[in-house]
Parts: structure tokens; sequence; C-alpha cells
């Protein structure tokens, strides 16, 4: 009796065992399931980096002119300016002083560059000292000479001292002038040959300057075809540098004839860039492409848009392009006309001032935001 009371009392460990291991896994798959839900939280929120906003390559919209004429012959050359000097010291010393870098537009007459002058200059201080002391003499002694106090062997002397003092002041401004070095017309310069602390002599290269209030193509035309070719004959140029513009042309020159390397003969034929005046863009011997066009009596030219055929999309019977307007992008109908070697002609849709997406169509949409390159 007692001992079956006793053994009552025993605590079953199997039981406690059981109990807390299914403790112990409640607890560890509620942790899991914590960690789980933080986790998905977290990437959901997580910022997907600094390049969520795509980067898009845009092109501004601006006309450019095309004639209606049709084309008789295609030539190549490149674009020169209308004219060109190239600069040069025509004194001995150092530069001490380059006041332009290559692309910097320059005034007609503005100072470029200078030799150093301290000789030339404390020289000329002395001539002009030495003619201000002639010319008083001169004065003194044209008042004795006309009293008969001197001959006028002795009057003709100092009157050549005079003219020989005053010859000296002009050749030392001459050479205090051959120091410096002006710009001769309105332009660009090109190029530059010398830096400052360079030793100059007479002759050495400094800079080149272009004229750009005119640019102009010469192209080489082979006798067969330069009937062809009338002055005043309209022309348009493209080139691989601007290759979304049309530049009107007309051909205002037929010069030297050469002989090309079958002996046959050749003409360069001069070729002008009309409208375009005095700009920004860098032509300076360019390649380019001439096409000579019908001369027609009343043809008309008028500006178009052209833009880039990767630009356009054709969605549900409609061409479109994406524009960018204060970072967002949106969407716009057009009407193109003719199809370029890798541009279109815009007829309607677009204007002056347009941004249109040119590249990164595929990761965009109407209403998202971008950013321009």
């Amino acid at each position: 009796m007692i001992k079956d009371e006793i053994a009552s009392l025993k605590i079953d460990r199997e039981k406690e065992v059981v109990k807390e291991s299914r403790s112990n896994k409640g607890m560890l798959w509620g942790v899991v399931i914590v960690l789980i839900c933080v986790i998905v939280s977290a990437i959901a929120f997580w910022p997907s980096g600094g390049n969520s906003i795509p980067e898009v390559e845009v092109k501004i919209i601006s006309t450019s002119g095309r004639s209606n004429g049709v084309q008789l012959l295609n030539a190549g050359g490149y674009i020169v300016a209308r004219r060109e000097a190239t600069l040069s010291a025509k004194a001995t010393g150092e530069l001490v002083y380059l006041g332009v870098e290559g692309g910097d537009s320059v005034k007609k007459d503005q100072l470029l560059a200078k030799i150093k002058d301290d000789d030339i200059r404390a020289q000329l201080n002395r001539e002009q000292a030495n003619l201000q002391k002639a010319q008083n003499d001169y004065k003194r002694n044209k008042k004795l000479f006309d009293s008969g106090v001197i001959s006028a062997a002795e009057f003709d002397a100092i009157e050549t001292n005079l003219k020989l003092a005053d010859a000296n002041v002009t050749l030392s401004q001459a050479q205090l002038d051959a120091t410096r070095v002006y710009a001769p017309f309105d332009g660009i310069v090109i190029k530059k040959y010398a830096d400052v602390g360079n030793m100059i002599a007479p002759g050495k290269d400094i800079i080149s300057v272009i004229d750009t209030s005119e640019w102009y193509v010469e192209v080489d035309i082979g006798e067969d075809d330069i009937s062809r070719i009338e002055i005043g004959q309209p022309a348009e140029v493209t080139t691989k540098v601007y290759p979304d513009r049309t530049f009107k042309a007309e051909v205002v020159a037929k010069m030297s004839k050469t002989k090309d390397n079958r002996g046959g003969g050749v003409v360069t034929v001069r070729v002008k860039l009309v409208a375009l005046g005095q700009n920004n863009l860098q032509l300076s011997n360019v390649a380019a492409r001439v096409a000579f066009l019908k001369s027609d009596v009343g043809s008309t030219v008028k500006d178009i848009i052209v833009i880039p055929k990767k630009a356009v999309m054709d969605s549900n019977s409609k061409t479109k392009v994406f524009l960018v307007d204060n970072n967002i992008v949106t969407e716009r109908e057009i009407k193109v006309g003719k199809t370029y070697s890798d541009s279109v002609e815009v007829l309607s849709g677009l204007y002056n001032g347009d941004c249109v997406i040119v590249s990164g169509l595929e990761s965009v949409k109407v209403g998202s935001t971008v950013k321009k390159k």
C-alpha cells in the first residue's frame, strides 16, 4: 500500500521531456516566421539604388534647311573657312604673353601675343629723348640762321640731325611693334604653336586664326561632270560631325584645273554654305558630302526637322516619339516624310526646342522620370 503511494509520487521524466521539446519547437517556428516577415518587408522597401532613374540621350530639335531640288551629282570634299592666317613673330626674344588658347574667339586688332621688349623699349625712350633735343636745337638755330648768325651749312647739319633723330624714333617704334602679335580679323584660334617662355625667332609660327563669318566646301569634279555644275547652283552639304543637320549651299566658283591620278582633268569647285553667318560650329577641315541640285526656277527652300531613325516608334499604325519635359517622359504622334541613311524628316508634330529621346527607349514609359545624359 505504502509502496503504491510512493510510486504515485514519482515525476514522469519522459512526459516532461516531451512537453519541453514541443515548447522549444514552437518558439523556434515563431522566430523563423518573424525573420521571414522582416526579410520580406526589407526587400519591399529597400531602395533600388542610385540608378533607379534611367538616363536617356536626347536631341534638342532645331530646323535645318533642305532644298526641294533634284540631286544631279554628289561629291566629297572638306569645309574651309573664308580665310585663315598663321601669325608669326617679326622679332627675336622670349615669348612673355600668349592671351589665347585653341578654340578661343578673337576680335580684329586684339593683342594675342607679346615678346619680351625691355631692351627695345629702353632704346625707344633714348631715341625719343634725342628727338626732343634735336627739335629744340632746330628751333633755336632757326632763329640764328634767319638772323644771319650761323651759315647755311651749319643750319643744314642741324636740320639733318633732326631728320635722323625722327627716323630713329620711327625705327625703334617699329621694332617695338614687331614684338606684338594682333588678330588680323574676327575669328577663332584653331591652333597654337608656342607657349610662354619659348624663344621666338622672326618667322616662327605662334598661332593660326580662321575667319568663321563664312564657310565653304571645296570639292574636285571630273571633266566629264563639270558641265553639270553652274555658278549659283544650289547644293546641300552634310557632315558626320553634325549628322542630323543639312546645310544649304550654292556654287560660287570653279577654280584651278589639275590632273587626277589617271591623267584626266579635275576642276576644284568652291561651294558656299549660306545662311550660317558668325556661329560656334567647328567646321574647319571637316569632311563633307555635297549634293549638287538641279537649278529650277521658282523652286523653294523650306526649313525641316530631321531626327535619328532610332528615335521613331510605330505603335498601332501611328508614328510616335518619346519626349522629355521637365524630366518627365511624354509621348507625341508625328508625321514623317523623306527617309535618309540614318535619319528621317519630320513633317509635323515636333517644334524647335523639343527634347526627343533618341536612346534608351526600352527603359522608359510615359510618365516615368528620367535624366538627360
